[in-house]
């Protein structure tokens, strides 16, 4: 059985949570902007942009510490820049 929550939140992010009775979390993010909206004054600011997404945060100051918090949980997750989007996706326990 599963619940299905969908609403926007103040940035104007949008999110669909669907909640099951499982002991894993998934998170599956989509950024709309991937190398379809390049042109040749910002061409590669897509995949910049997916690196960015995994590097400082407040609670991890480098793109490695958080990698490797992940993998100590046994975990992982994977970003993805396509023609049209940015894809991030993270399972925990």
């Amino acid at each position: 059985m599963y619940s299905i929550y969908n609403f926007k939140l103040s940035n104007g992010l949008k999110v669909l949570f669907i909640k099951k009775k499982i002991n894993r979390i998934l998170i599956k993010a989509r950024v709309k902007y991937g190398y379809f909206f390049e042109n040749n004054k910002n061409i590669g600011l897509s995949h910049l942009l997916e690196h960015c997404i995994r590097f400082e945060t407040k609670n991890f100051k480098d793109e490695d510490s958080l990698d490797g918090y992940i993998e100590m949980l046994g975990e992982n997750y994977s970003l993805t820049t396509t023609d049209y989007f940015i894809d991030l996706d993270l399972e925990l326990p």
